[in-house]
């Protein structure tokens, strides 16, 4: 189930949910679907790829020739962008995966009210 369809369904249950619950909702969502991506083999390959991308525009930017300075600050640019959405996504893969460890009040009193099931078993 995609996180807003399971936002869908908890405000179907409960009545009303507002905008700050819907994004907190579908970040502790994103966060539960993340944890389980992280703790996989796979994520290090992930990592290495991404890390691997940003390590070739270094390599490409400390290639140029320094007299030519349109090119330097081009080579720089993209050296830092790649960089910078390097560390980004690490950032928010961690913090979507911090917000997941506590679940939100909506999502409690929801299935509380339709479940003996606590939400953090579902």
């Amino acid at each position: 189930m995609q996180p807003i369809d399971a936002v869908n369904q908890i405000e179907a249950m409960s009545g009303s949910v507002d905008p700050a619950q819907r994004d907190e909702v579908e970040l502790w969502l994103k966060g539960r679907a993340l944890a389980s991506v992280v703790n996989s083999n796979g994520w290090d390959v992930v990592l290495e790829i991404l890390q691997g991308y940003a390590s070739q525009e270094v390599d490409r930017l400390m290639n140029t020739d320094p007299g030519e300075k349109d090119k330097v600050f081009a080579a720089h640019a993209v050296a830092y962008a790649a960089s910078r959405i390097y560390k980004l996504f690490v950032e928010d893969v961690n913090n979507c995966i911090r917000a997941s460890i506590n679940t939100p009040e909506v999502v409690r009193k929801t299935f509380q009210q339709a479940s003996p099931v606590p939400p953090e078993s579902l």
